[in-house]
């Protein structure tokens, strides 16, 4: 869950979203992109919440109901600058195949 963290923390940081609703917003597409990067450990998520690993990102909003971050105030005009700085972020090494920047602009605008 660090590619999680590190997305949450610096859409906080930079393009000044409410963490709780951040966290809310991003975890479906979070868990979509890593999903598809260790298949195994999220079948078994998605076998825990009654659905499939394609269905985890469905089923995680269902669950929740998160308002998209350009409904809780966020400022899109910093979202190149973040995405920047996610780049930079230690963590993201830690990613099984880390996503590019590209990937992590499509994770953003899905939760925006």
């Amino acid at each position: 869950m660090g590619l999680h963290h590190l997305v949450c923390q610096t859409l906080v940081r930079l393009c000044g979203t409410p963490h709780a609703e951040t966290n809310a917003a991003v975890l479906p597409h979070s868990t979509a992109l890593l999903a598809e990067r260790a298949p195994a450990v999220f079948e078994r998520l998605g076998e825990a919440l009654g659905t499939d690993r394609a269905g985890l990102a469905g089923r995680i909003e269902d669950l929740g109901r998160p308002k998209r971050l350009g409904e809780v105030g966020g400022d899109a005009s910093k979202l190149d600058e973040a995405v920047e700085a996610m780049l930079q972020r230690s963590e993201l090494e830690s990613v099984p195949r880390p996503p590019d920047g590209a990937e992590l602009r499509e994770l953003v605008e899905r939760a925006w």
